[in-house]
């Protein structure tokens, strides 16, 4: 079982019985997020391996995909990743400045 909750207890991603696969979610509340993976008992005893990669931001775009599917030039493409960069650079700023 693997299940993704925010500071506040809202759950943003819960999967069962899932042997291989990806998610991600979109994070709206401010604060921390815990991710559980839980395996059952398994008789005869296994060895488990999760690679986990946790992106945040502009680095959490797959940005070849975004290519694909909008089927944009390559220039138009290049200005919507800095504009995404820009954005959340604006968005730390604002960030820090409310700590």
């Amino acid at each position: 079982m693997k299940n993704v909750t925010s500071s506040y207890g809202n759950t943003y991603h819960h999967a069962e019985d899932v042997q291989t696969g990806e998610f991600a979610f979109t994070a709206v509340e401010a604060g921390d997020y815990m991710a559980c993976f839980t395996a059952v008992d398994h008789k005869p005893e296994v060895t488990l391996s999760i690679d986990f990669d946790w992106r945040t931001g502009v680095q959490s775009k797959t940005w070849s995909s975004v290519a694909k599917k909008s089927q944009v030039d390559i220039m138009e493409f290049d200005v919507k990743r800095l504009i995404e960069t820009v954005n959340s650079i604006h968005e730390e700023m604002f960030y820090l400045r409310e700590r």
